[in-house]
C-alpha cells in the first residue's frame, strides 16, 4: 500500500478524504442494505452481491483496503450505469445518476487514497524510527 501511496495526508486534505470516502461507504451500503431488504426471493447470487455490497461500504467507510475495494465498488457502479442505459432509461436520475455520483466518487479514492484518518494509514502508513542513544562511551 506505501508504493502505491507515498503519503497519507492529514489535516484539512486528510478530513477531505475522509468525508469523499464516507459519502462513498455509506452510499454503497446504503443502498446494498435497501436493496436486501426491499427484495423477496432473491437469488443466491443477489444475494452475496448485496451482502458484498454492505461488506463493501463498511470496508470503505473506516478505510480498509481502501483501493482495491474503491477499484471494486467502481466496477459495479460501472455495470449498474451500464444497465440503466441498456434499459433506454431516457432521463438521468435514480440508478443512473446515482451510479455516476459512484463511480466518479470512487475513481476519486482510487487516486488521492485512504488518508490519514483511515485503517490503511495505520497499518501501512510511513513510520519514525527512534534509535535510542548508545550506553558506550566514545573514546576520543
Amino acid at each position: 500500500m506505501q508504493r502505491i501511496y507515498s503519503t497519507f495526508p492529514g489535516a484539512m486534505p486528510g478530513v477531505g478524504l475522509l468525508v469523499l470516502r464516507g459519502f462513498l461507504g455509506a452510499s454503497v451500503l446504503l443502498h446494498s442494505a435497501f436493496y436486501l431488504h426491499s427484495q423477496t426471493n432473491l437469488k443466491v447470487l443477489a444475494f452475496l452481491g448485496g451482502v458484498a455490497g454492505v461488506i463493501s461500504g463498511l470496508l470503505l467507510m473506516i478505510g480498509f483496503l481502501t483501493p482495491i475495494i474503491s477499484g471494486a465498488v467502481c466496477l459495479a457502479a460501472i455495470a449498474f450505469f451500464v444497465s440503466g442505459l441498456v434499459q433506454l432509461s431516457v432521463d438521468l436520475n435514480g440508478i443512473s445518476l446515482s451510479a455516476l455520483c459512484s463511480i466518479l466518487v470512487s475513481i476519486a479514492v482510487i487516486f488521492l487514497g485512504p488518508g490519514a484518518f483511515s485503517i490503511d494509514a495505520r497499518l501501512f502508513g510511513r513510520r519514525e524510527i527512534v534509535i535510542p542513544p548508545s550506553n558506550r562511551r566514545s573514546n576520543p
